[in-house]
């Protein structure tokens, strides 16, 4: 009784799979793909530029190893030509 529960519940698991691989994935399929939004445009800034910025995170100097990322943000518009 308990080997046919358990070819019942394989055969199920397997036309399940098989009606999966059958469909496609959602984005074959056409559902709800989003896009992302264009990043953008670079900007180039001159040596020297101030940049006003707070820290998102401290930053342990005693276990602070040169490469680990370091979280800011800007509070401050930046000015360049006269424009911001």
């Amino acid at each position: 009784m308990a080997f046919r529960r358990v070819l019942g519940l394989l055969a199920l698991v397997s036309l399940a799979a098989l009606a999966g691989v059958q469909g496609g994935s959602a984005m074959n399929r056409g559902w709800a793909a989003t896009t992302l939004p264009t990043p953008p445009a670079p900007v180039h800034m001159e040596n020297g530029s101030i940049l006003y910025a707070e820290l998102s995170k401290t930053v342990d100097a005693r276990k602070a190893k040169v490469g680990d990322p370091v979280n800011a943000v800007l509070v401050a518009d930046v000015v360049s030509h006269g424009k911001s």
